[in-house]
């Protein structure tokens, strides 16, 4: 639960959406702040390390810590919605958020971005970015001419360099790739942690409970990112986590659903009595990749198939048939 509200801040031709994120935060943007530049999507690995290192130069010098963001820069499908995004800059030490429409200043020289937008409007003090960050028209800025533009000015910067994992850049756009590849252990190695969404428990046809497999039927969120296909996967609420079979798809077998679904099959029996209840607010975070959606001949192929995909996740998960929990 964010400590504050969201606040839009004009100055100008500037429509600034400011976002406190901890109680000392001040009610309006803060002039003389230090702001750490990027989109932010996921809050991988490498995102992490940027917002560490900003953390301590902005408590060295003692400025307020912000992320800031140009909204809508980037089309592709977010990992994250936005309250698990500022939830995750508030762990993160983060002392508020702003964002600018994305097309209020798109046309502006880097020239301009860092002298009239950077130093006028927001009075920044201090700036940090990854070696990658790029701005101003048609991205013609990069780290190197904000360097030069703040050592002119004498502001201090942190320029963090790339993360790489296994000799490939740590970044959104590289971790979308493997959820959409069905890799969702590499997608973790990226993230620090197991991709995940939150969803809800909706009222769903009992397919899945005639033939012995009931279902939490979980609606994708818009920030939800995957292949299609069958995972080994965990499901929480109300601070249960259990394992479980999830399907994401249509399930093509019978009449195809018109979008996307997430269907989770518990391998163990919830302890609380409401688990799974229809309306719950759950979070389904992805172990492991197991096959993709196919349409099978008939019911009893179907069956045979999801009787081989629980056998796997129980040992996956060292859990026995009775729902007892071995391993994990």
């Amino acid at each position: 639960m964010l400590p504050c509200g969201r606040k839009v801040w004009v100055k100008g031709k500037n429509v600034l959406r400011y976002i406190p994120l901890s109680k000392s935060a001040p009610d309006r943007f803060p002039a003389g702040a230090l702001l750490v530049l990027g989109c932010f999507d996921g809050l991988h690995l490498g995102h992490r390390a940027l917002l560490k290192d900003a953390r301590d130069l902005a408590d060295r010098k003692n400025f307020f810590l912000g992320v800031w963001s140009p909204a809508g820069a980037k089309t592709a499908k977010k990992l994250l919605s936005e309250d698990e995004k500022l939830a995750a800059l508030q762990k993160s030490g983060v002392c508020f958020y702003a964002e600018e429409p994305f097309d209020a200043i798109k046309e502006l020289s880097p020239e301009k971005f860092f002298y009239e937008y950077l130093m006028g409007n927001c009075g920044v003090r201090g700036l940090a970015c990854g070696e990658n960050f790029t701005f101003g028209k048609n991205r013609e800025g990069n780290s190197r001419l904000l360097r030069e533009f703040c050592a002119q000015e004498g502001v201090p910067l942190l320029v963090r360099e790339t993360v790489r994992i296994d000799g490939e850049t740590v970044s959104s756009a590289a971790i979308r790739q493997a959820l959409f590849e069905g890799d969702a252990e590499k997608a973790k190695k990226f993230l620090g942690h197991a991709y995940g969404f939150f969803s809800h428990v909706e009222k769903g046809r009992q397919v899945g409970r005639t033939l012995g497999f009931p279902t939490l039927n979980l609606p994708i969120p818009e920030a939800g990112v995957q292949a299609r296909g069958v995972y080994f996967a965990g499901v929480s609420a109300g601070g249960e986590l259990l394992p479980a079979v999830v399907n994401i798809g249509v399930h093509p077998t019978f009449e195809s659903a018109e979008g996307e679904l997430c269907e989770a099959h518990l391998l163990r029996t919830p302890s609380g009595g409401n688990f799974g209840e229809e309306g719950q607010k759950v979070y389904i975070e992805f172990y492991r990749f197991v096959r993709r959606e196919e349409k099978f001949q008939d019911i009893e192929a179907l069956k045979a198939q999801l009787e081989k995909d629980a056998a796997l996740a129980r040992s996956f998960f060292g859990v026995d048939l009775d729902g007892k929990n071995r391993g994990r």
